[in-house]
């Protein structure tokens, strides 16, 4: 007696569908299994001390922040500030940028009248000048991704300095190479506060305050009286201001 002999016959478009839905399923149970591994995550523990009871993992943490010093624009600066860490106290830190005139240096420092004979007129005369900082900063705790108080001893120098005087408009005789303005540099010790995540996370706040010794040169041009006639003419006149200033501060930042 021969055995029985059962045959299935499956035609092509069926046995593609059948293919591709057993290819299906598997890829889902696949990537369905992937979601749920873990990964183990190991913590070396010296012989002498004591197992942790909770891993801690390694956390990242940022050495470098650009920041903007908008306080300064009322002094007609605008500043840009770079902070770099060197060791777990230290970091340095450099800004560049613009500056256009200061009116609170030319309205409380300056002798009004003898100074108002140098400012170019119409405003738009200023000229553009760059200026710079540089300093340090000492974290007493510790290093925290820019967050802690700090200490920081600087160095600032910014210039203002306007067009020909000719274009002024006044009468008399002036020098034809001498511009007004002035440079001020400023030896700077200031304390502060940042903190990420105080107006949004991810944002440093910087707040200082403090004291610099500023040393002060002016480029003035002064009215002078010749007799018999009394004609009004006009001189260059350099001198040099230094008095103290109290700092008072605000940057916003983004560290990375």
């Amino acid at each position: 007696m021969s055995p029985f002999r059962f045959h299935f016959y499956i035609s092509n478009d069926n046995f593609y569908f059948m293919k591709s839905t057993a290819f299906f399923i598997f890829f889902i149970s696949q990537f369905g299994f992937a979601q749920n591994e873990k990964t183990d995550a190991y913590q070396y523990v010296p012989p002498n001390q004591e197992a942790p009871s909770k891993l801690v993992l390694p956390k990242h943490v940022d050495k470098n922040c650009i920041k903007w010093n908008y306080s300064l624009l009322i002094r007609g600066v605008f500043l840009m500030n770079y902070e770099f860490k060197i060791t777990d106290k230290l970091t340095g830190e450099a800004g560049l940028g613009l500056t256009y005139r200061d009116p609170v240096f030319e309205a409380f420092q300056l002798h009004p009248y003898a100074f108002r004979s140098s400012l170019a007129t119409p405003p738009g005369n200023t000229v553009l000048k760059p200026c710079a900082e540089a300093g340090i900063r000492y974290y007493p705790g510790f290093f925290n991704d820019f967050n802690g108080v700090y200490l920081s001893p600087a160095i600032s120098y910014r210039t203002c300095s306007f067009k020909d005087p000719l274009k002024s408009g006044l009468n008399g005789a002036f020098p034809y190479s001498y511009n007004a303005g002035y440079s001020l540099l400023d030896f700077q010790l200031k304390l502060g506060i940042q903190y990420r995540g105080f107006w949004r996370r991810g944002i440093l706040t910087d707040i200082y305050a403090g004291l610099a010794w500023r040393y002060a040169m002016v480029n003035e041009l002064v009215e002078v009286r010749n007799a018999p006639l009394y004609n009004a003419s006009y001189q260059k006149y350099t001198s040099v201001v230094n008095y103290t200033v109290m700092l008072l501060g605000f940057k916003t930042g983004l560290p990375f």
